[in-house]
């Protein structure tokens, strides 16, 4: 027995040491554990956020601020018209309107510094050098952006007897028109093939062609709103009244004229819009309004969708929507908005091209900006939000959306995948190229900018309910409607005096102001 006890007693001891051994060593480690402090609470935890945007936007916002008010245990809300919010979501060119007038929160350097995050300096070049700023601060992100091209009917375009009808038309249009260009002593005018319209005049010539063609419109209606309308006319206008000006061209005389001066002039603030320039894209509109239905309508893009129109001035946004269409899917092409044969720039005389054509982007009217509102107590929180939305990640998934509208950053025109368009390979393509050209401005130093003076709403229905309507609905004339719409903008300039006007028209443009 003593010999047994002897030789158990080690195997006893060995299952009493183990599990002791074990409990220590759980007790040392559960010990560590509750040493640990408790995780830092995020920043903004318990903060409601209220966003006011158009309608429409509501569902991007919420999209897009899911995640960032998940990890920072934030109520993020997205309603429209409440003037009490914490950001705002307003049309581009109305930020000067909320900046000017101290409505909105200048941003921060956390947002706009060099290297970091939000990657400021990626932004489309007019984004960062004007679309956001006043007086040379910057007070707004892009939430949205433009994406302007021209898309014609290319299956109407590609058959070989249609061509050769076109080339019979202008021949036949061209006869009476050469007889008296002969008495000039000008040489006669040229026949044009059929393809992706590179000028006005050939826009023009389309429509007109297929107009008398097919014996209805091949234009959509113009467009109801002022806003469109106003759009309408500078996407024209740009290429008639200003030169485009290569990025390398040395500095002349008329350098700054002619890279800033458009609605007026930028050293004197005088109203430009009575010039030849001017009243020749006017002219080119009234050439064809025989080619629309009469009327306007609140969504011309309908009328193209529908097969009804030839031709049509559009954001690559509606693309999607023309290529659900069964009797459109990859029949349409794209290319970019017509440049004009001759202009009428700084210089005061028509300069007139022969093989080339004044191709000048319009830019900075179509697209959402987000601003904080200076009156917010949550502004802290505010701008994280609009680093969350805009920034490389958040832009990137709302620029694969084509829906919301077009790119804002230069990686948006640089990706490898534009898939969501859902277009052929040809076409996705050309809509990269097109927009590349448009967007980054390759080899221009002065695209045109939309107007974005602070009281810009009232230039603007001066101008399309003194001059665009009754010209165009009416048959006034371009000449006489555009001396009225001068006479209207110069009575706005007395009501807000000569100098605040010329200083307002230089800090919309990132000039100093005077």
């Amino acid at each position: 027995m003593k010999d047994h006890d002897m030789r158990s007693r080690p195997i006893v001891q060995r299952k009493i040491v183990i599990p002791l051994t074990f409990a220590a060593a759980l007790l040392s480690f559960t010990g560590c554990m509750k040493a640990l402090p408790p995780p830092e609470p995020p920043p903004y935890e318990g903060v409601a956020l209220t966003v006011s945007c158009p309608p429409g936007l509501g569902e991007l916002v919420r999209a897009r601020s899911r995640a960032w008010a998940d990890r920072q245990q934030v109520k993020v809300e997205a309603v429209e018209e409440k003037p009490d919010a914490d950001v705002r979501l307003i049309a581009t060119p109305d930020l000067p309107h909320w900046a000017a007038r101290g409505y909105a929160a200048g941003l921060p350097e956390s947002i706009t510094a060099e290297g970091r995050k939000f990657e400021w300096q990626r932004l489309l070049p007019d984004y960062r050098e004007r679309l956001l700023k006043w007086n040379r601060e910057a007070f707004g992100v892009p939430i949205t952006g433009e994406s302007p091209v021209c898309v014609y009917r290319a299956d109407r375009y590609a058959p070989a007897d249609l061509r050769a009808k076109y080339r019979a038309w202008q021949e036949e249009r061209n006869k009476e028109r050469n007889a008296k260009r002969a008495q000039e002593k000008l040489p006669p005018l040229p026949i044009r093939e059929l393809r992706a319209p590179p000028t006005w005049e050939e826009f023009a010539l389309q429509a007109e062609f297929f107009f008398d063609q097919d014996k209805r419109p091949s234009l959509p209606p113009l467009p109801e709103d002022e806003d469109g309308l106003d759009r309408l006319f500078f996407t024209v206008a740009a290429s008639y009244a200003r030169r485009a000006v290569p990025a390398d061209e040395k500095a002349g005389k008329d350098h700054l004229d002619e890279t800033f001066s458009f609605h007026f002039d930028q050293q004197t603030g005088e109203p430009r819009i009575a010039e030849p320039g001017f009243v020749e894209a006017l002219a080119l509109l009234q050439r064809l309004q025989r080619c629309r239905p009469a009327g306007t309508a609140a969504r011309p893009e309908e009328a193209f969708a529908q097969g009804k129109a030839v031709l049509y001035l559009t954001d690559a946004s509606r693309l999607i929507e023309f290529q659900k269409q069964p009797a459109l899917r990859d029949r349409f092409g794209v290319c970019q908005i017509p440049g004009s044969a001759r202009y009428y720039g700084a210089s005061r005389r028509w300069v007139e091209l022969s093989q080339t054509s004044n191709r000048v982007p319009y830019l900075g009217s179509g697209g959402f900006v987000a601003v904080v509102l200076a009156a917010s107590k949550n502004q802290a929180a505010a701008f994280d939000l609009l680093e969350e939305m805009a920034g490389p990640a958040g832009s990137r998934q709302t620029a694969l959306e084509p829906r919301w509208g077009g790119p804002t950053r230069t990686e948006h025109l640089l990706r490898d995948r534009w898939d969501s368009y859902d277009l052929d390979v040809a076409r996705t393509t050309a809509l990269r190229e097109v927009l590349s050209r448009t967007l980054l401005q390759h080899n221009l130093r002065n695209p045109a900018s939309c107007l974005r003076t602070p009281n810009r709403s009232e230039f603007r229905s001066a101008l399309v309910e003194g001059g665009l309507r009754p010209a165009l609905l009416k048959g006034e004339p371009a000449e006489g409607s555009m001396a009225e719409v001068k006479r209207r903008w110069e009575a706005l300039i007395e009501k807000r005096g000569k100098e605040a006007h010329l200083r307002d028209y230089r800090l919309s443009l990132g000039l100093l102001g005077r």
